[in-house]
């Protein structure tokens, strides 16, 4: 496992994990997402997957705080992209208001969210086998 910390406070991405056993990347971001710092989720990861091509995704929102349909979109966008290349995008650890707020959008079967970052890891693990 490796874990990369950013301090600069105009990344969402705070913290970064790499289980390569599992073959995931986790990106725990923090802040709100929203049109003005959306597109910078893309811009921090992208790099990391030029290196792990072949690793799934999940995005640990436990410090974030409110989530634009801006924020929405490029998860969405972020799933897509992933799919064409058969790999994964999961979300855990999104706040109850964010939760609602992806019930009033109905994107809860294009989202899917995990209670416990665990939780999240285990449906890789699982898959895997």
């Amino acid at each position: 496992m490796l874990d990369l910390q950013k301090k600069n406070s105009r990344f969402l991405i705070d913290q970064v994990r790499i289980l390569h056993k599992e073959k995931i990347i986790i990106f725990h971001l923090s802040g709100n997402i929203e049109i003005n710092t959306a597109k910078s989720i893309e811009t921090e990861s992208n790099p990391l997957y030029s290196i792990y091509p072949d690793y799934d995704t999940v995005l640990n929102l436990e410090n974030t705080g409110l989530i634009s349909s801006s924020g929405f979109s490029i998860f969405i966008k972020m799933i897509k992209d992933k799919s064409k290349v058969n790999l994964e995008v999961k979300f855990c650890c999104l706040s109850p208001e964010n939760r609602k707020v992806l019930e009033i959008m109905e994107l809860g079967s294009i989202i899917k969210n995990f209670l416990t970052e665990e939780e999240c890891i285990e449906y890789f693990r699982t898959k895997r086998t």
